[in-house]
């Protein structure tokens, strides 16, 4: 029987520092102008809660990004990283019009979200609520509440139970790399070799990060334990989870 020797880990030396992920745009565009709509596909969503059809039948406007990872993007999603929480609260600036958003990656023509009041909220059931409770936790101005439906605010108690490697979908071998590949869309649309590249290096940083062979808690999971900043929540919280909401 394998033995672990019990180790000091102190947080200080695990803990993520607040720090613009490495694919942060430090260069602006500038508009060329601008346009009061943008070309849109319509695509199927599936995990989509039936709220949807509750608020849009009294006149609230639901808005669906794609997110890093989605078809379209240039982005890698991984699990509930600083990115994903850069890219959720870029959308909720847009609308509240602190910052710009442009109808592609090339035109520098630039849509605005005048419809919008500014008031933002987020709802979502699993994954999305997830992303709400993350967007929540940044403090970012214009978003006043959230509805998360069976989401996660710390994904090392979704995937790890004290130490031990535990298996959410009741399979031996589910983790957080394998729910980024599960997650992602951007397949039969990947000609960019050097976005094949960051998706690999993705991939591989996750498997290193995520320490299955010992359970431990690390900067990996630090970086997704969005409890520790419970406290620079502004918006309202309505939480579904379970029989006692």
């Amino acid at each position: 029987m394998k033995r672990f020797c019990e180790k000091k880990i102190r947080y200080e030396d695990i803990k993520v520092k607040d720090c613009k992920s490495k694919y942060y745009c430090e260069n602006e565009r500038v508009s060329l102008g601008e346009a009061p709509v943008s070309r849109a596909e319509d695509e199927v969503l599936d995990c989509i809660t039936e709220w949807y059809k509750y608020y849009n039948s009294r006149g609230v406007a639901s808005i669906f990004s794609g997110g890093l990872g989605a078809k379209g993007s240039e982005g890698v999603n991984c699990t509930g990283s600083k990115e994903e929480k850069e890219w959720t609260i870029a959308v909720i600036e847009w609308l509240s019009g602190k910052r710009k958003a442009y109808t592609d990656l090339i035109d520098n023509i630039e849509i605005k979200a005048e419809w919008c009041s500014g008031k933002v909220a987020m709802c979502g059931k699993s994954y999305l609520g997830t992303l709400s409770i993350a967007a929540a936790t940044t403090g970012v101005e214009g978003l006043k509440t959230i509805i998360p439906e069976a989401a996660i605010s710390n994904w090392y108690n979704y995937y790890r139970v004290n130490g031990v490697v535990g298996a959410p979908l009741e399979w031996q071998g589910d983790d957080a790399d394998l729910l980024t590949k599960y997650c992602r869309s951007r397949e039969g649309d990947d000609n960019n070799i050097e976005l094949k590249k960051r998706y690999k290096e993705t991939i591989s940083q996750m498997l290193r990060g995520k320490a299955r062979e010992n359970g431990n808690y690390n900067s990996f999971w630090d970086e997704r334990n969005y409890l520790k900043d419970v406290r620079k929540i502004k918006a309202s919280v309505f939480i579904v989870h379970g029989l006692n909401d």
